[in-house]
């Protein structure tokens, strides 16, 4: 289906699924393909509402958290074989290590490596307002929850040159989703329940132009209404986002080492 109907889409998204899987062994380091691999295993849990614990010591279960282990002693100078690294290149080293790290629980690292470089457009501004996004209705600081945090952090970013494949790539998977059923009922974890319906057809409208405050308000209306079918829907956008914004954070990093 989306070969005959996406055309150029279609290879863009085999593009992203290859990259999640295949590590350039000449220039980054062993590390980054076990933090991929760790990353697409916990694709269903980019919803679930993750504490930051900001300048409180980190809870026990946040310190045995496996991809914590993993990353111990990681900088994102050492993400890359090479030793010399420029300054210019810093920053998107690190919103490469961000991007990671918000997949596999690393909220507080993120926080830390992005916040620096969270201006109007960037990547790590993206960043940013994801992280709070995973935080979620947890209260966090100057007493925001996550959801509003994102919110401000949405409007620090305006746009971003994501945002229109994102969206295309949303409504794309979601009718190739739909196609796939040949007419007959969804299975349980593609059900697409109203309140998605209405973001979807809002997309549609948009000219496929993502809207990251639309789907924060999507995210917080699922878990504040505790409705499984939507958190499964926003769990698999959420994945989606993820893989092309870690596309593009992976390709401009490697452009810039």
């Amino acid at each position: 289906w989306i070969e005959a109907n996406a055309g150029g889409c279609a290879a863009m998204v085999r593009r992203w699924v290859a990259l999640m899987h295949v590590v350039s062994a000449m220039r980054l380091a062993p590390i980054v393909k076990e933090l991929e691999d760790l990353a697409a295993s916990r694709r269903g849990v980019l919803t679930t509402s993750l504490p930051l614990h900001y300048n409180r010591p980190l809870s026990e279960e946040a310190r045995a958290c496996e991809g914590r282990r993993l990353a111990k002693g990681l900088t994102s100078d050492r993400l890359f074989v090479e030793d010399d690294v420029a300054p210019v290149d810093r920053s998107k080293r690190r919103a490469l290590l961000a991007t990671l790290y918000v997949a596999i629980d690393l909220l507080d690292e993120a926080h830390c490596l992005v916040t620096p470089d969270s201006y109007a457009g960037s990547d790590a501004a993206y960043v940013h307002a994801m992280l709070h996004r995973r935080e979620g209705a947890l209260v966090g600081e100057l007493g925001l929850t996550g959801f509003q945090n994102a919110r401000y952090w949405n409007g620090v970013l305006g746009t971003h040159p994501l945002f229109e494949d994102l969206g295309a790539a949303v409504l794309l998977r979601e009718a190739a989703a739909a196609s796939s059923t040949g007419g007959g009922a969804p299975a349980a974890a593609e059900v697409v329940p109203a309140a998605a319906r209405a973001f979807l057809a809002g997309l549609e409208a948009a000219g496929s132009m993502w809207d990251a405050d639309r789907f924060v308000a999507l995210c917080s209306e699922a878990v504040l209404g505790g409705d499984a079918a939507l958190e499964a829907f926003c769990a698999r956008v959420q994945y989606l986002e993820w893989c092309l914004l870690y596309r593009r954070v992976h390709a401009t990093a490697l452009q810039s080492s």
